[in-house]
């Protein structure tokens, strides 16, 4: 009988800090990304080339309220093996320039690096793009409630979002 063997190397524990949330994402066009580099030996991007004068732009929110959540569908019978990620949104206050850009990236098909809370960057659409699934305005009830817009943008990929080092980030930033 044959079976599926892969190369495991084991978990060891890590006993340092580990925060939850996102500080910063950065979107592009997906287009726009012309090819992604990967070191091999480290299991992380090293570099991105992008079109000419194209580069990732910076989406910032409050400290709490934004998150990037991975899921694995894996279906033995069929062969099915696939990871949705979400990046939940969340910029306050509703005004015009803000409903332009959620607009805007409710139509387009995306790429997303996302900056978390620990400061590592990670490439969340290495081998298909991001797109919106879900988002909202909403002023709230009393006055000390929440007035925002909120987005979701999911990618389907056939592996969970990559590392990319910061040097590579830094290249292909606003």
């Amino acid at each position: 009988m044959a079976y599926c063997n892969q190369t495991l190397s084991g978990i060891i524990l890590d006993c340092t800090s580990s925060m939850g949330g996102i500080k910063t994402v950065y979107i592009a066009n997906y287009g726009d990304v012309q090819d992604v580099q990967m070191d091999a030996e480290n299991g992380i991007i090293s570099g991105v080339t992008m079109a000419s004068g194209a580069t990732f732009k910076p989406y910032q929110f409050r400290k709490g309220t934004s998150s990037m959540n991975s899921t694995l569908t894996a279906d033995e019978t069929t062969g099915l093996n696939y990871v949705t990620t979400n990046v939940d949104l969340v910029f306050t206050k509703m005004e015009t320039a803000k409903r332009l850009e959620m607009t805007a990236l409710s139509q387009g098909q995306l790429a997303v690096i996302v900056l978390d809370s620990n400061g590592i960057y990670w490439y969340v659409t290495p081998d298909d793009y991001a797109a919106a699934s879900a988002g909202g305005g909403e002023t709230g009830t009393a006055k000390g409630d929440r007035n925002a817009y909120t987005l979701t943008l999911t990618a389907e990929n056939t592996t969970y979002p990559i590392e990319i080092s910061a040097s590579a980030v830094e290249a292909i930033i606003a």
